[in-house]
């Protein structure tokens, strides 16, 4: 009777082990996977040293690309007015500027530049309203 107590307690005891390696394993694949997740995420969120203003001068507005470090890595850029394209292709360089006229002037109207990188990244690098 002793013998077959001792083989059930054994029994018991390695099925604890084999759900602790389960949950083991499960643990450590999912930290993989998460560590690669948030790898591939923060690859996306990089930040570029650029600078533009916008002002109003009368009916128009104009923007004027102040330079930056990350100039040099402008491939092109775009202005938007009022959620419209007003410009594109346009090339980036420190003192570079475009007049534009707006829809609305003396109202609020919203000016945004996308800049296109040469290593293919757009990014939103002016958005704000005159």
């Amino acid at each position: 009777m002793r013998k077959a107590e001792w083989v059930l307690g054994e029994d018991a005891d390695t099925s604890v082990i084999g759900v602790i390696l389960l949950v083991m394993i499960s643990v450590t694949l999912a930290a993989l996977v998460a560590s690669i997740a948030f790898n591939m995420a923060a690859k996306d969120l990089q930040t570029r040293d650029v600078a533009l203003t916008a002002q109003q001068q009368g009916s128009d507005v104009v923007v004027t690309w102040q330079g930056g470090t990350d100039t040099d890595k402008v491939h092109s850029y775009e202005i938007f007015v009022n959620n419209q394209i007003r410009a594109s292709n346009l090339h980036a360089y420190a003192g570079n500027y475009t007049i534009l006229s707006l829809d609305k002037p003396g109202g609020m109207n919203r000016v945004m530049v996308t800049a296109y990188f040469v290593d293919g990244a757009g990014l939103v690098v002016l958005d704000t309203y005159v």
